[in-house]
């Protein structure tokens, strides 16, 4: 396990109830979705939610196929923090928003850029692995320094579906990688899984969504019981029934 502790982001927050429950448990991020999905918002839902985080809650935009000038827009209205790219590495997407986004006040300090890597769910792990690494080395072979994501996000994902499959993948031929590279862990996680993938993976930073919902909802108990689970982790590196 690596010595800083293990952040934690909860995704997909859609209702005032949602970020009610982040508030009390305090993850370190929290996630709301642009993109076309069962948990996209608007651009106003996304500023009124935004307003009810917890200052020290980091909230975090998901995109799929909005256009650099979508992302600028959203990101400066609502304060984000960090611009999830939840699409194929682009080398000099990266490098253009940020120099775009230095240009407004309201983007100081510029928000983090991470950028998924999508773990296949259709082919054995072994490939999906072998084509993440390709990606980064051609990426890097293409892109400037400050082309480069703050962190690589490795998401499972199915044909046609861009993530959200609330699958994990195998991640036993992963750990080389997260250890060589800055990783947001997704893809499936919750409570029943959450001890063996930080032990196996040490990522820095792991994302939850459908692990801490109940009926398609956000369960405010699920949320406290993941945070809680993850920070006793990086304590006695196994996973203890919190108790909230």
């Amino acid at each position: 396990m690596k010595d800083q502790a293990v952040k934690i982001k909860i995704c997909g927050l859609t209702r005032p109830e949602d970020c009610l429950a982040v508030n009390k448990a305090r993850p370190d991020y929290a996630g709301f979705v642009f993109a076309a999905s069962k948990r996209q918002i608007t651009l106003e839902q996304a500023r009124y939610l935004i307003s009810l985080l917890d200052p020290t809650i980091q909230p975090v935009g998901v995109f799929v196929e909005e256009n650099d000038q979508q992302v600028e827009k959203i990101a400066k209205e609502t304060g984000l923090r960090v611009i999830q790219l939840h699409t194929r590495p682009i080398p000099g997407r990266i490098s253009r928003l940020r120099q775009s986004l230095s240009q407004s006040a309201a983007m100081n300090p510029l928000p983090a850029i991470w950028q998924r890597l999508a773990v296949s769910l259709e082919r054995p792990a072994k490939e999906a692995l072998i084509e993440a690494q390709k990606t980064i080395i051609d990426f890097k072979s293409r892109a400037f320094k400050d082309d480069l994501p703050d962190y690589w996000l490795l998401d499972s994902c199915r044909k046609g579906k861009a993530g959200g499959t609330g699958e994990s993948f195998d991640w036993s031929f992963f750990q080389d990688f997260c250890l060589e590279n800055p990783v947001v862990l997704a893809g499936g996680l919750g409570l029943e899984n959450i001890s063996p993938a930080l032990a196996l993976l040490s990522p820095a930073i792991v994302d939850c969504s459908s692990g801490v919902e109940t009926n398609g909802q956000k369960d405010p108990e699920k949320i406290a019981l993941f945070c809680t689970a993850v920070r006793n982790f990086r304590r006695c590196g196994q996973l203890e029934k919190p108790v909230v």
